[in-house]
């Protein structure tokens, strides 16, 4: 996993689709958070949500699996003038005392944790009581076949990806950490498929075997990944974002 995030890194840093304001500033716009506000970015990646936290006025504090994507999100936060604190840990044992912030996110990562209950669970711990987790991630179908091909796509393209989550599973795993979402947004949104799979660095005998996958599907593509056009060939990916208060 590793491996796979290190080189992907400046590919998403430069990437457009993954910089696009409305899913970089959405967590911000959902939890309402407030100038002045310690919020930690779980698997921060090279900073996009971060970077806006830190020019909303936010104390950011990002914490990432690998070095190597760490060093760009510290370089781009300096070439853009904006303080945040960068820490490397694992999402399931995170490097914070308990109650330390007052928001704890993560944007777009979730489909990468073999252990998604218990990163949500450290989410939970670290934030303080009267405080917000919130997660943003696409999202699958709720039929076990279609997710199952779905993630088969997704793991050709990236074999870091560990599986995608439907709405419900999303909303047992929120239940199951103790904590119930009260703000719960989806929305759809476009992507050039030639800029998401040359980003993850497969090569071209394994972008002809998503592209026949994706080509060759009766309808299509599942709940969760669709076939927008052929020509230019641009999917579909569906989003859901969901908060909820600790108590």
């Amino acid at each position: 996993m590793r491996r796979e995030f290190a080189r992907q890194a400046e590919a998403y840093a430069r990437s457009p689709a993954v910089s696009r304001p409305e899913l970089v500033e959405w967590l911000l716009r959902l939890t309402g958070v407030e100038a002045g506000a310690s919020v930690l970015d779980v698997a921060c990646g090279p900073g996009h949500v971060i970077l806006a936290l830190a020019r909303h006025g936010c104390r950011a504090t990002g914490v990432d699996l690998t070095p190597e994507t760490l060093r760009v999100a510290r370089r781009r936060a300096v070439e853009l003038g904006h303080g945040a604190r960068l820490a490397c840990g694992h999402v399931t044992a995170l490097p914070f005392l308990d109650r330390t912030f007052d928001l704890c996110v993560c944007r777009s990562a979730f489909h990468h944790f073999e252990d998604p209950a218990a990163a949500l669970r450290e989410m939970s711990r670290v934030t303080r009581r009267g405080g917000r987790v919130a997660t943003l991630d696409h999202t699958t179908s709720e039929r076990g076949a279609e997710a199952a091909w779905h993630d088969r796509v997704e793991r050709l393209r990236d074999p870091s990806h560990a599986a995608c989550l439907s709405p419900g599973r999303w909303h047992r795993l929120y239940s199951g950490a103790g904590l119930t979402p009260d703000r719960e947004e989806a929305a759809a949104y476009p992507f050039d498929f030639g800029e998401w799979y040359e980003r993850a660095f497969q090569g071209p005998e394994i972008r002809g075997e998503v592209e026949s996958l994706l080509l060759a599907h009766p309808h299509g593509g599942v709940p969760g990944l669709r076939l927008l056009s052929r020509d230019p060939l641009t999917l579909q990916f569906d989003f859901l974002a969901l908060s909820a208060p600790i108590d």
